[in-house]
């Protein structure tokens, strides 16, 4: 039987590792020397009144780093919020993106050991370079999730009760999306920050389009929602300007659309369809 300062050692160096913090991190959050978190990784047992002090930085149960408790909590939802809120901002959705990837994965049909590789390794590639695609089809819902060098997303959605009903506003909104001029224009939108103000002179000239074209097209998008118009005063009277809107689904519709259309550089497709899996 393993001993509880093997176990606690291994526990705190995974631990660590996990919430992405260094020794003298971790030292600095427990209020000790970066010397004394080393001697706990290499077997050494910290004060007993530390345990929950350094359970807590690291997001776990004190049960859990004793090897009493299999997994570190029942219940990891407030967990990753406080781990998310811990780390900074600049890293947060690169962290958030691999506990996504992970419940995809956790989703899926792939074998045990299919899902064990790709969780052990959130920033895998492929030989080639091209990255994975993992998706899991089954009547509860459905989840999608890539990594590729070109791009990263995630979607996860239960099954809806019957999400094709509005079929004209289906089409109404596809349609507006697949006309050339919104199109350009949204695109470049989406390369702007949300409070990012432009006019429609800057968008013509990026866009090829005419100024009055822009316009035309800006007040459509605008009426539905697609973004945002305003009027500001200057020396030769009212001009408009447009700014994206704090909604990311566009980007998202744009997202996922690129990999349909894409396709052909996935190199490895782990689904479930007609409770059959099979692999690309």
């Amino acid at each position: 039987m393993r001993k509880v300062n093997e176990i606690l050692s291994e526990k705190i160096r995974q631990c660590r590792q996990s919430e992405g913090l260094t020794q003298a991190q971790l030292a600095e959050k427990v209020h000790v020397s970066t010397q004394a978190v080393s001697r706990w990784e290499k077997g050494g047992m910290p004060d007993i009144s530390m345990l929950a002090a350094i359970a807590d930085c690291l997001h776990v149960s004190t049960d859990y780093l004793l090897g009493r408790q299999e997994n570190p909590t029942a219940n990891v939802g407030p967990d990753i919020v406080k781990s998310l809120s811990c780390i900074p901002k600049a890293k947060r959705f690169e962290k958030a993106y691999e506990y996504a990837w992970a419940s995809v994965i956790g989703t899926s049909d792939a074998s045990d050991s299919m899902k064990d590789m790709f969780a052990a390794q959130p920033s895998l590639k492929s030989e080639e370079g091209n990255g994975y695609l993992m998706q899991s089809i089954m009547p509860e819902g459905f989840a999608i999730g890539e990594m590729t060098k070109g791009s990263r997303f995630l979607f996860l959605a239960p099954e809806p009760d019957n999400p094709y009903s509005s079929q004209e506003a289906y089409i109404r909104y596809f349609r507006l999306l697949s006309d050339p001029a919104n199109f350009r224009i949204l695109s470049f939108l989406l390369t702007k920050p949300i409070d990012k103000v432009v006019t429609s002179s800057l968008i013509a000239d990026r866009t090829g389009l005419s100024q009055e074209q822009v316009d035309l097209h800006c007040q459509i998008l605008a009426r539905h929602h697609f973004l945002i118009c305003q009027k500001i005063e200057d020396e030769k009277g009212d001009i408009c300007v447009y700014s994206g809107i704090k909604k990311p689904w566009i980007a998202a519709i744009l997202i996922i659309l690129s990999n349909i259309i894409e396709d052909d550089i996935i190199t490895l497709r782990l689904t479930k369809q007609d409770n059959a899996p099979f692999t690309k």
